[in-house]
């Protein structure tokens, strides 16, 4: 294996001009040498791309990339080429390829021009045909292959490969799926069910899995090894290291159509049953499985187990499969409605969430039920929280709660309403409200400590500067919490790593943000939040050589999230990281992005620390008329009066000194300051604060004579 990976790295640093540390990235990945998340996967490859692609950056003709087999592209490589296409200044000219016109690719690549492939001429596919045949065919059996074929070239190899085997006076199967399964016939008894057995596996499957299929069927499991070999030279089924699948899906679907009915549930529900007793299962492949042998109860639970199933529209495909199989009168029914609602409005699809939000209401009106009721305004004052209208999120989340009460059977929903109502209290300065409603959140004895309750408690103690008792509560919680990662562990993880970034704490942050990179069910947004601050933490502790890595990867999840609301915050973090990181121009880039989208949906107080930051970048590099656009846009939102960012009003107030001479901006800007540096209290901690930023110039700024207060 090091050979080969040693040949990787030379055939890409010398003849491709790859840089050594890329190539030896890829090597290991090739190699399987070397854990890597997607994620990092998709950087490596990125960077490889870009080496091989910018070779002929200054050709009259750019590289050319063909990706063939477009109709059936897996969501990972549609999200590689979003990366790609976003993050490349270099592009190579695309050839794509596909049986039909893919949808979700023509939203990648926007500027496609559709050729519709005819089929081989007449010449030219008799010309093929002689080819492939023997010599001295008849002419009949010459027309009739053509005539079969219709000039499709797959096509016409699998008529000539059937008559080398089967002999030229054998009856031609009338369809290319005839001749696959007439292939099978051929065979020794056993091989063809085999391979049709295995067709259940949409994806790839393993030795293991292929074996215990046989096995549960009642077929001989001994035979399977050799079995896959000799499908494998024929060229039906492709090995890539443990991993088998078919090389045609074509051929696949065909063994897969010839399968029974009965028999397609009984090995569907094997694979599902074998899936659901991995520690860390699938969910997708796992839900896909019980759909198709028809145990929608245990999707009805399933679904849930997964904690991206609220941000994916994998799941819709499930939730409504379930809306599909019961009643609207069913209690069960409501819920999944709201699901696909919540769903819908977390990966931005706003259209389709307002269409379903329509059905809730009407049913509001119609059936006057408290769960409704509940639901519809749980998800307004989701919806209000989020575009930073905290009025309106704290009216809609009252009503939610008073409903949630009267039905008093689904207390999770009430739970997250409650933390809802919580947060919009919190923003809009009402603590006493906050309080009050962190006070009335249950706390649950079956579930993790780290509940509700502690979130919006940590929440609280974070923007009101309490900073020790948020750290105190977050060890207790978290230490009794279970070993086995699940949702609530991973929000309490990275509301400690949000605590440690803002505290400077970078030698205790970085472990905690590595240790969540290895949880697999992060939402995108989650895990470019927590690359961007492992970058911070790698900066400051002795890691630089691995920060380029980390913001790459923190850029790649920042492209793969489809909600808008979200993106503001990501893009605040990839900003401010840039900007400790001393990459000023791209801090600019995505703070005034981050600052676009939250203009466009007035989410101003997520808006603040974009706009003070913009202000404070365009001050550093001497630009002092952009400098005063943002601080403008600053004033606008402080006189709203929220809970502003305790370290950004220090800067707010800084600049205001800067750009408006009035003593009185200074000493505000100082008293916050001291009032920080209190928080952090720890003596290294503070002096690390006042590297960082513009926070030194605070304490060190000469007074210009005050024109006033």
């Amino acid at each position: 294996m090091l050979k080969v990976g040693g040949g990787i790295i030379d055939t890409l640093t010398e003849d491709l001009g790859v840089e050594k540390q890329n190539a030896t990235q890829f090597a290991d990945l090739v190699t399987r040498q070397r854990y890597q998340s997607e994620g990092g996967i998709f950087v490596i490859l990125n960077q490889i791309l870009f080496s091989i692609v910018s070779r002929d950056r200054d050709r009259p003709y750019s590289a050319i990339l063909f990706l063939d087999n477009t109709h059936i592209v897996d969501k990972e490589s549609r999200n590689f080429f979003r990366f790609y296409l976003r993050n490349s200044k270099v592009l190579p000219f695309f050839i794509l390829a596909g049986r039909s016109e893919d949808s979700e690719c023509r939203a990648i690549f926007r500027d496609l021009k559709h050729i519709q492939l005819e089929p081989l001429a007449g010449g030219d596919s008799k010309e093929m045909l002689l080819s492939l045949l023997p010599e001295s065919q008849e002419e009949p059996l010459i027309s009739r292959i053509l005539e079969l074929t219709a000039g499709n070239p797959l096509f016409l190899e699998k008529y000539a490969e059937y008559v080398c085997e089967c002999g030229l006076d054998s009856e031609l199967p009338p369809t290319i799926q005839s001749i696959f399964l007439s292939n099978l016939d051929r065979y020794e008894a056993g091989m063809g069910e085999l391979l049709k057995k295995l067709s259940v596996f949409a994806g790839a499957f393993s030795l293991d899995d292929a074996v215990e299929l046989q096995a549960i069927s009642g077929g001989e499991p001994e035979m399977v090894p050799a079995v896959l070999s000799f499908f494998v030279r024929q060229g039906y089924i492709v090995q890539q290291g443990n991993e088998f699948y078919f090389r045609h899906d074509l051929f696949r679907r065909t063994l897969y159509s010839a399968l029974l009915n009965h028999n397609k549930r009984i090995l569907h529900g094997f694979v599902a049953d074998r899936l659901a007793a991995q520690p860390s299962p699938k969910h997708l492949q796992l839900l896909y499985h019980l759909l198709e042998s028809g145990r929608m109860n245990e999707i009805r639970e399933e679904i849930f187990k997964d904690a991206r199933h609220i941000c994916s529209l994998d799941y819709v495909k499930y939730v409504d499969a379930i809306l599909e199989s019961i009643s609207p009168d069913d209690p069960e029914y409501l819920k999944f409605l709201f699901l696909k609602c919540a769903i819908y409005q977390n990966t931005g699809q706003a259209d389709l969430a307002d269409r379903i939000l329509g059905d809730l209401v009407s049913l509001c009106i119609e059936q006057k039920h408290s769960e409704t009721l509940a639901r519809v305004y749980h998800i307004l004052s989701s919806r209000y929280l989020r575009s930073n209208s905290y009025d309106k999120a704290l009216i809609c989340g009252r009503r939610a709660i008073h409903y949630y009460r009267e039905v008093a059977t689904d207390h999770t929903s009430m739970s997250n309403a409650q933390l809802h109502y919580a947060n919009a209290a919190l923003y809009s300065n009402n603590l006493e409200l906050n309080m009050e409603i962190i006070d009335s959140i249950r706390t649950r004895q079956h579930v993790s400590p780290f509940d509700n309750k502690s979130v919006a408690l940590v929440e609280r103690y974070i923007n009101t500067g309490e900073y020790s008792r948020a750290e105190a509560l977050l060890q207790d919680k978290l230490q009794r919490a279970s070993p086995q990662a699940d949702e609530m562990w991973f929000i309490g993880y990275h509301k400690l790593c949000s605590l440690y970034l803002r505290s400077h704490n970078f030698e205790r942050l970085r472990p905690i943000c590595l240790e969540l990179l290895k949880y697999q069910f992060a939402t995108a947004q989650d895990t470019s939040e927590t690359y961007s601050m492992l970058a911070v933490s790698q900066w400051y502790t002795g890691g630089d050589g691995e920060v380029d890595n980390a913001l790459r990867q923190a850029e790649y999840f920042a492209y793969q999230m489809q909600d808008d609301c979200n993106l503001i915050e990501t893009y605040r973090l990839l900003a401010v990281a840039h900007y400790h990181t001393r990459r000023l121009q791209k801090a600019v880039d995505y703070a005034e992005e981050g600052a676009k989208v939250g203009m466009k949906y007035a989410a101003y107080h997520h808006q603040f620390g974009l706009v003070t930051l913009l202000s404070e970048i365009y001050t550093v590099m001497d630009d002092p008329d952009n400098a005063r656009f943002f601080l403008k846009e600053c004033d606008f939102i402080v006189h709203l009066d929220p809970l502003l960012d305790s370290q950004e009003i220090i800067v707010y107030w800084y600049l205001k000194y800067r750009y408006e001479e009035k003593i009185g901006y200074l000493e505000k800007a100082r008293s916050c300051l001291d009032d920080e540096k209190r928080r952090i209290s720890d003596p290294k901690l503070v002096q690390r604060l006042l590297s960082t930023r513009i926070f030194e110039r605070v304490i060190e700024e000469p007074v210009t004579p005050a024109v006033g207060h």
